[in-house]
């Protein structure tokens, strides 16, 4: 412990702002993994929570196979509530309203769920709490809840924007706007206790008749015998179907989501592990410098009967505390960055796959990624120092005691170095064209990584072909202190290479990132440019947003082509459905108008000529992603889900 203390200690001390710069390059690594594995963890128990939240008890669900407008013929429940395995079938309506207020003047989103109020307590986990006090179940109080105007708000939506019992809500439904009475607020229990306070409930049947549905549902929840196998019975469900409407387990949207996120959590992790790299370059210039400055006393040491092992140890014990001290500052850093994190991928979610998403909090944070946070920090700073451990147990006492003798140590091979570099650069290349697994670049990734290694290889001979011509070009006027560093510089090639190469890696991925995202912009604004040339767009308040009941009367399309200066007026239609177990947008539009004002830049073929000879009924034109995702190309046929049954189409382009 007094060798410890001695040997490690007491430079640790006195040295603090190199060690406290080591161990935020550790901690910063460690952090950026910590964040985006809470935020990933809580995102997706948010969105199961959400999801099996209204689901409830229920174990099927029935839905278009798109995002048709009006939904699907009640009466196909009759059926379903007789079919073998199903305990109970209930209707549900998922609408979008536009809630007009006096503080908004674009109004609110709000997500509306219409239900068979008899039969809720045997599908969903909340109740109805009216002046603070427990619903009593009265048959006075049901007549109240079947008024046609009735409506129930979530607590926190009720408590956001003052609303109490006979509170009046104006709220626009696809262009019918409605006056709803609150009569109730919600309270969940369980997983749809967050759920259910940013929601409004109505009763199905008066929800049909408000907003002209009668006789239409968009969803039908079953209720699985316990007994049988639920793939079992859903395979039965689907088995009575017509080809436009499927059946699925509520988990199953969840293992979307969990897809859905992969790629920002992957992009998130590799810049966690470049993090981390700069990190491993940081540990392994301390715990060289510090090899450096205690040469003398590890041979003194060694002298007096302490084995290499010993040194080795004591070196090691040092780093060890170095990760676990970065470790332990990465993971609060990281927990409180999460919370950001959360709330960026939770908007996005919300915004392109489930509006009714209840931001997320976050309330606790996995041990599991405490402990991996911890480790990584530890085994970051491990791998970083065996280098310097190495050289230090390998010098004899004699070299170590001899005067300058550290001079000798980190000669620079310049042979080695290129070809080092060289191979890693070829490897590379190589890497670079070999195809994705299973979607992931795992080979581009590689190829970056052996990119950063072979200019840290590189790095010992630049500076020592470029220092004496910096020593040399510095002015006599500069001063010594810039030029006994360029000295320095030039004496101690290896070691300083390991402080320009943590430079070099930050440096390239600012430099990187800032070109991707520059010509991600310029991208988009010609590809803007070129497809989108509408000098004004006509949408409905939630055109962004995920309801299908929102969408324009024809008549409006008519009434816009007929205005003084209107050239052309385009008719959008978004459509939303599966495609090989993947949620996918199927967009329509009157390409006639494209061919003819735009320029769309396809991967193969001329812009007016694909355009016009899509307008033909078998036709489509697809998206260089999805067909990249779908491994799809020119002339080749794709199967889409229609109300009618599939309908295949063959790609006239890709753009």
């Amino acid at each position: 412990m007094t060798v410890f203390r001695l040997l490690v200690w007491r430079h640790v001390a006195g040295e603090l702002p190199r060690t406290a710069l080591t161990v935020g390059g550790v901690a910063l690594g460690v952090a950026v993994y910590v964040a985006v594995a809470t935020a990933n963890v809580e995102i997706v128990r948010s969105f199961e929570q959400a999801v099996l939240g209204v689901a409830g008890r229920t174990t099927v669900q029935v839905f278009n196979a798109t995002d048709s407008l009006g939904g699907f013929d009640e009466r196909i429940i009759e059926p379903l509530s007789h079919a073998a395995g199903v305990h109970l079938a209930t209707p549900v309506m998922d609408l979008t309203g536009i809630w007009r207020t006096e503080g908004s003047a674009r109004g609110i989103v709000l997500p509306i769920l219409g239900v068979d109020l008899l039969a809720e307590s045997s599908f969903r986990d909340y109740r109805v709490v009216e002046s603070g006090h427990r619903n009593s179940g009265s048959e006075s109080d049901w007549e109240r809840y079947l008024e046609p105007d009735t409506v129930f708000v979530g607590r926190r939506l009720a408590k956001r924007h003052g609303l109490a019992l006979g509170s009046a809500l104006t709220v626009n439904v696809g262009g019918r706007v409605r006056r709803l009475i609150v009569r109730g607020v919600l309270e969940g229990d369980g997983p749809a206790r967050s759920t259910f306070e940013e929601l409004a409930v109505m009763d199905i049947a008066a929800a049909q008749l408000l907003f002209d549905r009668l006789g239409r549902l968009d969803r039908i929840d079953l209720v699985t015998d316990p007994a049988r196998p639920v793939e079992e019975v859903r395979r039965a469900v689907q088995a009575l179907l017509p080809p436009e409407l499927i059946a699925k387990r509520p988990q199953q949207r969840n293992a979307q989501i969990e897809r859905m996120t992969r790629a920002f959590r992957l992009n998130v992790s590799i810049l966690s592990v470049v993090a981390l790299l700069v990190g491993l370059f940081l540990v392994y210039n301390t715990v060289s410098f510090a090899v450096l400055r205690r040469r003398r006393e590890i041979g003194i040491l060694r002298s007096l009967g302490l084995s290499s092992a010993g040194i080795a140890w004591l070196l090691l014990t040092e780093v060890v505390l170095v990760g676990i001290v970065g470790g332990v500052v990465g993971i609060g850093f990281g927990v409180a960055l999460s919370n950001g994190v959360l709330q960026t991928l939770a908007a996005t979610v919300s915004s392109l796959y489930y509006q009714s998403l209840v931001p997320p909090r976050l309330i606790w944070v996995s041990s599991d990624v405490l402990v991996q946070g911890l480790l990584i920090g530890i085994v970051v700073a491990v791998v970083g120092s065996l280098g310097p451990i190495r050289e230090a147990v390998s010098v004899e006492p004699t070299q170590a005691l001899a005067p300058g003798g550290y001079e000798l140590v980190g000669t620079v091979r310049v042979a080695t170095a290129l070809t080092r570099a060289a191979a890693a650069f070829l490897l590379a290349g190589l890497a670079a064209w070999q195809d994705p697994v299973q979607g992931v670049p795992l080979f581009g990734y590689f190829a970056v990584f052996l990119v950063v290694l072979g200019f840290a290889w590189l790095s010992p001979v630049v500076i020592r072909s470029i220092a004496p011509c910096l020593r040399r070009v510095l002015p006599r006027q500069a001063g010594c202190l810039p030029r006994l560093a360029a000295a320095e510089l030039e004496r101690a090639p290896v070691r300083n290479a390991v402080a320009v190469s943590a430079l070099m890696v930050g440096l390239a991925l600012m430099i990187g990132v800032s070109v991707m995202i520059h010509s991600f912009r310029q991208t988009v604004d010609l590809w803007l440019d070129q497809t989108v040339k509408a000098d004004l767009i006509v949408a409905p308040p939630t055109w962004l947003g995920d309801g299908p009941e929102w969408a324009l009367p024809e008549s409006v399309h008519q009434r816009l082509q007929g205005l003084p200066g209107v050239v052309a007026a385009d008719s959008y239609r978004d459509v939303r459905m599966d495609y090989r177990d993947r949620p996918v947008r199927v967009v329509a539009r009157d390409l006639l108008i494209h061919a003819r004002h735009s320029r769309y830049l396809f991967l193969d073929g001329d812009s007016t000529t694909v355009l016009t000879d899509a307008v033909r009924g078998d036709r489509v034109i697809v998206s260089e992603t999805f067909a990249r995702q779908f491994s799809l190309r020119r002339g080749d046929r794709v199967a889409l889900p229609t109300p009618h049954g599939p309908v295949e189409l063959s790609i006239a382009g890709v753009f």
